[in-house]
């Protein structure tokens, strides 16, 4: 038997809600699964009444990969997307973002690395997957990653439907001592002097090193606000331009010489490196509420199951 756990931190909370989404919810049985090769195990836990979060709201749908015990071929992997496109320079004295998708790596000893590298004619490519679902409609999602201390790149998790339909949590290297990982939602709304609102952008100091240990970075996406969480503490909340069409949720780490945001290029290869990916979230996609035939309660998801 296949077997795993998952461990969420439990944060405790007076705030009881659940979230109705016209009843965007899964009527099928609901059973956990990892994402290695989509395994799911000889006895699942089964949760055909969703997903309970600290907060009480229930989600119907779980996504969890722990790239420890990954060993597919992720550009072959049914689930994700693997980005190769690139994005042409935006500004003067900036250069393409190029994503590569060879510069997304499963690790022999466990792990996922996104790696920025610099091309044999003094170019740069970047990484970047996500899901291939682009069904997500509000959820809890979560990411344990160490970021670069290479200066030069910007370290991305993220919700994406478009450039107006947009989540984000971006860790720049540049920016050391105290580091710093901006919250934003987007559209963003702006100053009259053109710097970015704080009612949709938090350029936010984080308490800790970001490149010397992981650390989960996590969003919660409801109608009314996205709240934004380090290593299970709220940092900030957000309510204005919420999105509230459904897309993918993707990580990305890249460059593109921008002296104002990612900064100068970095003089080598910098890694981003992710240990696991965790989604609780409702699709679009669904017409019925959980069906509750088999589980007479949601699963708490801050609890330990074996699959």
């Amino acid at each position: 038997m296949f077997t795993t756990t998952i461990t969420t931190s439990t944060i405790a909370s007076s705030r009881k809600k659940w979230i109705k989404l016209s009843y965007t919810l899964l009527s099928s049985i609901i059973i956990m699964q990892i994402s290695c090769n989509t395994v799911v195990a000889q006895e699942p836990v089964v949760c055909d009444c969703g997903f309970q979060d600290e907060y009480d709201r229930v989600w119907s749908e779980i996504w969890y990969a722990d790239y420890a015990s990954y060993s597919a071929d992720l550009q072959k992997d049914k689930n994700y997307l693997v980005m190769d496109y690139t994005v042409p320079a935006k500004h003067v004295n900036t250069i393409d973002r190029i994503f590569d998708p060879n510069n997304v790596q499963v690790i022999e000893d466990g792990g996922i690395h996104l790696n920025v590298k610099k091309t044999d004619d003094d170019g740069f490519t970047s990484a970047s997957f996500g899901t291939r679902r682009q069904d997500i409609l509000y959820g809890t999602f979560r990411a344990s990653m160490k970021t670069s201390s290479e200066p030069g790149t910007v370290a991305a998790f993220f919700f994406f439907k478009n450039n107006t339909c947009e989540i984000d949590m971006e860790s720049l290297s540049r920016i050391q001592n105290p580091w710093k990982t901006y919250f934003s939602v987007q559209p963003q709304i702006y100053n009259e002097d053109g710097s970015a609102s704080n009612l949709t952008n938090d350029k936010h100091t984080l308490p800790f090193d970001p490149t010397s240990a992981f650390h989960e970075y996590r969003f919660d996406w409801t109608p009314e606000d996205v709240t934004y969480y380090l290593d299970g503490e709220e940092a900030n909340r957000i309510n204005q331009n919420i999105p509230d069409a459904p897309g993918r949720v993707l990580i990305n780490h890249w460059t593109d010489g921008n002296p104002n945001y990612s900064g100068l290029p970095p003089a080598q290869d910098a890694t981003l490196s992710l240990a696991n990916l965790t989604l609780f979230f409702n699709s679009s996609e669904a017409t019925a509420p959980p069906a509750c035939q088999r589980s007479s309660k949601p699963c708490s998801i801050t609890g330990t199951y074996k699959l």
